[in-house]
C-alpha cells in the first residue's frame, strides 16, 4: 500500500512541476552552454593577451635599449 501511494505522490508532483516550468530542462542547456563559451572566451582571450604581451613587452625592451 504504502509503495503505490509513494508513486502515485511522485507522479503527481511531476506532473505539477511539468504544467509550471515546461522550460526547466532548456534552462539548464542554456546555464551549461553559456559557462562553456565563457570558458573558450577566456581562453581565447588568455592566449591572445599572452601572445601580443610577449610582442609588447620586446618592443618596450628594444625601445628602452634594455634588449
Amino acid at each position: 500500500m504504502q509503495t503505490s501511494q509513494i508513486s502515485r505522490i511522485v507522479a503527481e508532483l511531476h506532473r505539477r512541476h511539468r504544467a509550471t516550468d515546461p522550460e526547466s530542462g532548456q534552462a539548464v542547456s542554456e546555464v551549461l552552454m553559456y559557462s562553456a563559451v565563457i570558458v573558450l572566451v577566456i581562453v581565447a582571450v588568455g592566449a591572445a593577451l599572452q601572445a601580443l604581451g610577449v610582442e609588447i613587452i620586446d618592443s618596450v625592451r628594444s625601445a628602452l635599449g634594455l634588449a
